[in-house]
């Protein structure tokens, strides 16, 4: 059985500066230990993720590359309030 996931953004079709505004909000309001799974992301959001996140306040729980187009899939586990 799979790790349970708390929350699941999808952000395809977003431009970069407004899925880290999404990314940001969503993982502000989340709670110690949850999840927070990212669908649909590209490279640029990915890569932007580190700049906008402490990296003391989270776990990446998995990655997933675009084998099937230009999305990734990013799962975090929150460790600490921000």
């Amino acid at each position: 059985m799979g790790k349970k996931t708390d929350r699941v953004l999808d952000l395809k079709g977003m431009v970069t500066p407004i899925s880290l505004l999404k990314v940001t909000g969503v993982f502000r309001k989340m709670k110690k230990d949850e999840t927070l799974e990212i669908v649909g992301c590209d490279q640029d959001t990915r890569a932007g993720l580190v700049k906008v996140l402490q990296p003391s306040s989270y776990e990446l729980e998995r990655a997933a590359g675009g084998n099937k187009g230009p999305f990734h899939l990013i799962r975090l586990k929150k460790t600490q309030d921000i």
